[in-house]
């Protein structure tokens, strides 16, 4: 339990020097010597931990993800929660950068859908709950999937594109939308799927 603790540390004195140095220079020219000397240790347990930087890049993803669902499990508020996922975004523009130019778009995809998909099932709940209305599981899921895809695309432009919108913008667009077109979209679905809200 101990090496197991140990190990963990040490990966994420490598993924915060990883981030750092992104912070001011483009992936490509940052070196594992560069990534090791800023945490003060060698090349030898960098490779024991990673094969390449590209894993490591790959590791600080997934490390991240874990850390914004426990954050998203501390919140009760779609706009918190949403909030949230942008100033993250743009506080990590140049590692997720990063992460699309060369991990792939895919693999950055992958990543925002999920966290997307539980802030979406999180304001499905809240309308339903103000609206005292209760929509169908097979649609609940088609809702989470449809808004979270859409919102994967916008926030990945934010980095890829270079938008000229701020974060307060941004936010505050992506709350209108949604808040908007989800309450509408919940009461048109009560009554175009009687039979189904019938079964739940």
């Amino acid at each position: 339990m101990k090496h197991e603790t140990t190990n963990i540390k040490t990966k994420k004195l490598l993924s915060s020097s990883l981030k750092e140095l992104l912070g001011c220079k483009p992936l490509a020219k940052i070196t594992i010597g560069e990534i090791t000397s800023k945490c003060n240790l060698n090349r030898k347990t960098f490779y024991y931990h990673f094969s390449d930087i590209n894993r490591l890049l790959k590791w600080t993803l997934e490390q991240d993800a874990v850390e914004i669902l426990k954050e998203y499990g501390r919140m009760n508020n779609f706009a918190d929660a949403m909030d949230f996922s942008v100033e993250y975004i743009y506080k990590n523009k140049q590692f997720l950068y990063s992460i699309y130019t060369s991990l792939g778009r895919d693999e950055l995809a992958g990543f925002f859908y999920n966290d997307f998909r539980e802030i979406i099932l999180m304001a499905i709940k809240m309308h339903e709950d103000e609206l005292k209305l209760k929509i169908n599981s097979n649609f609940r899921a088609f809702l989470s999937d449809f808004y979270a895809e859409a919102l994967t695309d916008q926030m990945i432009k934010i980095f890829s594109d270079k938008t000229d919108n701020n974060k307060d913008t941004v936010s505050d667009y992506t709350l209108l939308t949604i808040s908007v077109s989800l309450s509408e979209v919940i009461k048109a679905a009560v009554h175009k799927y009687p039979q189904d809200n019938a079964h739940e």
